[in-house]
């Protein structure tokens, strides 16, 4: 974000580098470093402790190399490593607070130099235009700002809390359906089971099946080019890494594409068929899968591994199957692997699902298309809301140190009653029609 001077009538603004100066951070070696409390800060933030600090607290920490304008305040003193930029008390007359807040509304990141490994260029920020206030100003900002900042990240983190509750559902909801734990036609436990011979799955309905993947298809490894081969159009293309970031149990359409004539270089793939993830970065994200629902030709690209089914089964709950969690925690074991995890179909062919008829099974389809369906909805609205309270996060804070708004009346109130309070009631979620 910019701040634009045209329309900010008599605020003052003054460059950077009349405001504050960038201290470096020092170098700290893995071998280098001593068992104590400070905390080690890098262009992220912490990520480790040591016995000394090389900054007084308060101490604003940028990012200079990697996360390039990342901002992190720190109260207490830290060791900020070669990576950082450093702006303490020798740095600077302003209220660091209200300097932290002002920095984080100039897009730093925007700032980078034109060297082989891009950073912040320090210059750069200095030429840039920064809010001025009286001192007094700054610290009334930064108060109104620490307790409004405050209820807003406490509002997202109980939104945030609400979507990993709904998945957690949304998983269990998924487990019960494909594991037979209830009947979806009745909302009640089956009749009758019986041991499914496998510790982990236990009991299933007396009349399903368990079978191993490898007795319900064939599998074979996908092969192609790399995303250099990618088109605006073309054959639909299914990659490993599209299968962690852009399907959900199915895949209806591709935002992949290659060539024509790039497509005998590529693995075909059919509709119904079952693509696995090769590769991750977790044992517990490993063999992420998904079912091609796509019409046409399509093909996949090296890193994926396919299962083509040779009986009769709904490929909808085939999906569920395949990547509930039951079948996650499979697969998890599965895995090889450090830095990079893979996933072998001759591991894969051991994965065990358990089988209702087909009618059972185009019965529980239907009733997780529509169950998940509503919580999608809802995991939808509430990330949505999220993205309008960062909005207006971000609003408030510009607003405040720009002098847009008055704080300085709201900010003695707060300094004399000095508590805060967070619930829906404090802070709303804004409505969209506000942006």
């Amino acid at each position: 974000m910019r701040f634009n001077t045209e329309t900010l009538g008599a605020y003052k603004f003054l460059r950077l580098k009349r405001i504050a100066r960038f201290g470096y951070g020092d170098t700290l070696t893995a071998d280098d470093r001593e068992e104590g409390e400070i905390q080690v800060y890098g262009s992220n933030g912490p990520f480790d402790n040591h016995s000394k600090a090389n900054t007084f607290g308060p101490v604003i920490v940028i990012g200079r190399k990697g996360a390039c304008g990342k901002l992190n305040f720190s109260n207490d003193p830290v060791f900020a490593v070669d990576t950082t930029f450093i702006i303490d008390k020798r740095h600077t007359k302003a209220n660091l607070k209200f300097l932290y807040y002002s920095l984080g509304v100039m897009g730093l990141d925007e700032l980078s130099d034109d060297s082989v490994v891009p950073g912040l260029s320090r210059e750069k920020a200095y030429r840039s235009l920064m809010p001025h206030q009286p001192i007094e100003t700054q610290h009334l900002i930064a108060d109104f700002l620490d307790h409004k900042t405050i209820l807003i990240d406490r509002l997202i983190k109980k939104k945030q809390k609400k979507i990993k509750l709904l998945d957690e559902y949304k998983q269990a909801i998924i487990h019960q359906a494909v594991t037979g734990r209830i009947d979806v036609r009745t909302g009640q436990p089956y009749p009758d089971y019986k041991p499914s011979g496998i510790e982990w799955l236990g009991d299933v309905p007396e009349h399903w099946e368990v079978f191993r993947l490898g007795q319900i298809g064939r599998f074979f490894k996908g092969n192609g080019g790399t995303k250099a081969d990618e088109s605006k159009d073309g054959i639909p293309c299914i990659r490993y890494g599209d299968i962690y970031t852009q399907y959900q149990f199915f895949i209806t359409e591709s935002r992949s594409y290659v060539a024509a004539n790039l497509w005998p270089e590529y693995t075909p793939i059919k509709y119904g068929d079952v693509l696995f993830a090769a590769s991750g970065e977790t044992m517990e994200d490993i063999g992420k899968s998904a079912v091609n629902l796509m019409y046409g030709s399509a093909c996949c690209g090296g890193d994926v591994i396919v299962l083509r089914l040779f009986i009769d089964m709904n490929l909808r709950y085939i999906g569920y199957a395949a990547d509930c969690p039951a079948s996650i925690r499979q697969k998890s074991l599965m895995g090889r692997g450090f830095t990079v995890v893979h996933i072998y179909h001759s591991k894969l062919k051991y994965l065990v699902i358990a089988v209702p008829p087909v009618s059972e099974q185009t019965a529980i389809a239907d009733f997780l298309d529509n169950t998940l369906a509503n919580i999608v909805k809802i995991t939808d609205h509430t990330k949505r809301q999220i993205e309008l309270i960062r909005e207006y996060r971000n609003r408030l804070i510009a607003d405040a140190v720009t002098g847009r708004i008055d704080v300085r009346e709201a900010a003695e109130g707060l300094r004399q009653t000095n508590s805060v309070t967070c619930d829906d009631e404090a802070i709303s979620t804004p409505s969209e029609q506000h942006y």
